[in-house]
């Protein structure tokens, strides 16, 4: 596994990159990953302009800004989405900013449809759900934390529709009033559950104690 880890991490692109090779691929009509439906196409290109404008206009929370010096080792923080989910376009502006202001953290994203092996390993509900964040010891690629694919409130609208069956309405209409809710949220959410995220690296007394002996 851990081999599939570090290839795939060398593979990674940085936040620039992924957002790059977004605009790349709109530019011939083509979206990531392996379906390039006129749907498909469409989603990326409305997600494409929703990170414009969470490049813009996001900011890190308080909270987070005050825990500038809570890591104490280096980490690469792997992030697997795809350029047409609308779940990711919201999320992974902020998650980059997070990345971008501990200086111990080095993003690296993947794209899931070309690492099924590594989705594979973090699936959520039998499902290849995205985004994905999972945090590696840089050093021996432990794993430290793991979060997504979307905030729990988020996750808990996703749930009641899938529970509806037969009787949900087109996902197009769900999509729409999730993203109602990403929009009047402003990334809030996914920052306070980040600074969970953040919590699991903080160094435990017997491994300082063991540094020490």
């Amino acid at each position: 596994m851990k081999r599939l880890l570090s290839e795939a991490i060398d593979k990674g692109f940085s936040y620039a990159e992924y957002r790059d090779l977004i605009k790349r691929k709109l530019a011939v009509n083509e979206s990531t990953g392996t379906n390039d439906s006129e749907d498909m196409i469409k989603y990326t290109q409305l997600n494409d302009h929703r990170m414009d404008r969470l490049d813009k206009t996001a900011a890190l929370i308080p909270e987070i800004i005050t825990e500038k010096h809570l890591l104490k080792e280096q980490y690469t923080w792997l992030l697997i989405t795809e350029g047409w989910c609308g779940d990711a376009a919201n999320t992974v502006p902020i998650i980059a900013k997070a990345a971008d202001f501990f200086p111990q953290v080095e993003l690296k994203i993947i794209l899931r449809d070309t690492h099924p092996e590594i989705i594979d390993l973090y699936l959520t509900n039998g499902g290849r759900s995205i985004p994905k964040l999972i945090s590696y010891k840089k050093e021996g690629l432990k794993e430290v934390a793991t979060w997504g694919p979307r905030p729990a409130e988020a996750q808990n609208l996703f749930t009641a529709y899938k529970a509806l069956g037969d009787n949900k309405p087109p996902y197009s209409e769900f999509s729409k009033s999730i993203q109602l809710w990403y929009a009047r949220d402003k990334t809030i959410s996914t920052q306070k559950e980040l600074l969970s995220f953040l919590e699991k690296h903080k160094t435990s007394k017997s491994e300082l104690i063991s540094k020490h002996d």
